[in-house]
Order: structure tokens, then sequence, then C-alpha cells
């Protein structure tokens, strides 16, 4: 539930921010509130915070997948076979399981936490901003240029 809810609210909220300073914002939020519910005893307060976390991370693949189909305009084949070779994270849960098996519950749980502290780290501060593909056109509608400034000029 705390899924659809988080997915409703990170579309209106990327509408109006940029969305790499929401993932990093929200994996800080994540992480904290998911150490919070690893040391909160059995309470509505570790269900909350459990709520909480599904609530920050359910715009995170949505956010990354938009960057390389923004960044490959009209190969979206290439990302599409980038996603289909990435699916290596689906042994994720056995994974979890064989750790769990092998070091105890704790020691699963505690690796949940890579989620938020890989994106705290991996995700850059500042973006380059996407350069459009294409000639410098004139835009009859509105007037301005649209293209890539490196590929030919106006006249």
């Amino acid at each position: 539930m705390e899924l659809l809810l988080g997915d409703f609210l990170v579309i209106r909220l990327l509408s109006r921010t940029d969305g790499l300073a929401w993932l990093r914002l929200s994996a800080a939020l994540a992480a904290a509130a998911y150490i919070g519910f690893l040391v909160a005893g059995p309470s509505i307060a570790k269900l909350v915070l459990a709520a909480l976390v599904g609530l920050l991370r359910s715009g995170w693949y949505t956010v990354l997948q938009a960057r390389p189909y923004a960044s490959l305009p009209g190969r979206s084949g290439l990302v599409a076979l980038g996603t289909l070779s990435g699916s290596v994270g689906s042994l994720l849960p056995v994974a979890l399981g064989a750790l769990e098996g092998a070091a105890g519950l704790r020691a699963a749980m505690g690796m949940l936490l890579a989620a938020p502290i890989a994106l705290l780290v991996g995700l850059p501060r500042r973006i380059r901003p996407l350069r459009p593909q294409g000639r410098l056109t004139p835009c009859r509608d509105r007037g301005s240029l649209e293209g890539n400034p490196d590929q030919g000029s106006l006249q």
C-alpha cells in the first residue's frame, strides 16, 4: 500500500523538483528510518518506520532509469538491453537468504542498509545537463532554438 501511495506522491514531487536531489535526500532519510526500524522494539513505531522506508524508496527505480533513457533518445533498445543484463539483481533474495543462513538474521537485515548507502556514495553531487541531439533549428512555435549547438549554426 505504501508503495502505491509513494509512487503517486513521487510523480507529483518530481514534476516540481530535480530527481537526483530527491533521490539523495530520500536515500538519507530512508537510511535513518531503516536504522530506527532495526533498533526499535516491537511496537507501532516499528510499523510506522517500515511504512516510511517503503514510502521513501518508492521512486528510486524510476528516477534511476530515467537518466539512461534521456541520454539515449531513440535508442531505448540499448537501455532495455542494459536493464535485461542487469537482472542479476533478481538473485538478491537468494543471496540474502544464504547470508541469513550463514550469519544470522541480524546480518541479513543489516545488509539491506546497503541500498541507501550505495545511493548516497554513488550518486554524483552535480550532473551535467543533457544536450539535445541534432542540428540547431529555429522553433516556429516559441522562437527558441532546438538541437545541439555543436552541430551547426543558425543562418
